[in-house]
């Protein structure tokens, strides 16, 4: 069964998803034995190709289609994802030396506006997600190289930041009538939840008697209250809206956030004692409970009826 807006494939189009599919694959699958053995022009030239074919095929063979087809997505999508790889290896054969921030910020930018215009042009939901996905790699690569290397805490607030521009993005789009938002805000959730975890996988295995985390790294309460209300919003929307996205991202943040504050992360590393009732446990039981009770109090409020169509009035006097 086709999805809503997908028409079902005819034999035809099998061919040509499943081309499309295996000779990029191919072509990945030649660059990767040949990584030692050829230079890095040959091995552009060869993700070039592969790159090339996959736009044309969904370019070319979709103009003389009005709905979205399912193998036009899956060549649209294999061609976004590896356009970076394919620059990156440019930027390898002109300069083994290159300055890697200044080209992750245009390749993932040059990358980040052709899917966008995919999304656009075609309606391709799962573009606009990469599209802010490669935005937030871009946005990084800049400021990194603005900044010479900039602290972790630096880079938390950075990602705080794109995920604003990200959201307001997305707000824009949903106010105009266009579903490409719900996924813009997925990107954005992901950036907002990056900087409350960022030293959480260190710091976790510094309790566990593994490498150490950066003083500027550390987790805090008070990204800890971000990561909850940054996670209960993505999944509020998510169910609101009935998109997957935000709610998978939000679901993985609630996870976070649950394991950062059930081991006392935050405690831990600061040398208090933990194992205690009193902090997070009990606001969260308190505040829950809270939520359960007024949401079950009361009358069930249901959604008004529309009004009835007005009555006939008297027919015009002849």
């Amino acid at each position: 069964m086709s999805a809503p807006g997908i028409p079902r494939p005819d034999h035809r189009d099998w061919l040509k998803l499943f081309g499309g599919l295996m000779f990029a694959a191919g072509a990945i699958v030649l660059t990767l034995r040949k990584r030692d053995d050829w230079s890095d022009w040959g091995q552009f030239l060869v993700l070039l190709v592969a790159t090339a074919v996959l736009f044309a095929a969904a370019i070319v063979g979709t103009r003389a289609l009005q709905a979205l087809a399912g193998w036009e997505s899956a060549l649209y999508t294999f061609a976004v994802l590896l356009l970076p790889v394919t620059l990156l290896q440019l930027v390898q054969a002109i300069d083994d030396q290159a300055d890697g921030d200044i080209n992750s910020f245009w390749i993932f930018g040059l990358s980040g506006a052709v899917a966008a215009a995919v999304a656009v042009r075609r309606g391709l939901r799962w573009q606009m997600l990469l599209a802010g996905v490669y935005a937030i790699v871009s946005w990084i690569g800049l400021w990194s190289k603005i900044l010479d290397n900039p602290s972790a805490d630096t880079v938390r607030w950075l990602l705080v930041a794109i995920a604003v521009i990200l959201l307001l993005a997305a707000t824009r789009l949903v106010r105009r009538g266009l579903p490409l938002g719900a996924d813009l805000i997925t990107a954005a959730g992901i950036a907002a939840i990056i900087p409350p975890i960022i030293g959480a996988v260190g710091s976790l295995s510094q309790l566990f008697g593994q490498s150490g985390v950066t003083a500027d790294a550390k987790p805090t309460q008070w990204w800890n209250l971000y990561l909850l209300v940054v996670a209960l919003a993505l999944i509020g929307y998510g169910v609101r809206a009935a998109m997957r996205g935000p709610s998978y991202v939000g679901a993985f943040g609630f996870g976070v956030f649950i394991l950062l504050t059930g081991f006392d992360v935050v405690s831990s590393l600061n040398g208090d004692e933990t194992g205690g009732v009193g902090g997070w446990p009990l606001i969260l039981l308190i505040l829950g409970a809270l939520a359960l009770a007024g949401g079950f109090a009361g009358p069930r409020i249901e959604n008004a009826p529309p009004p009835p169509p007005p009555m006939p009035g008297p027919p015009p006097p002849r």
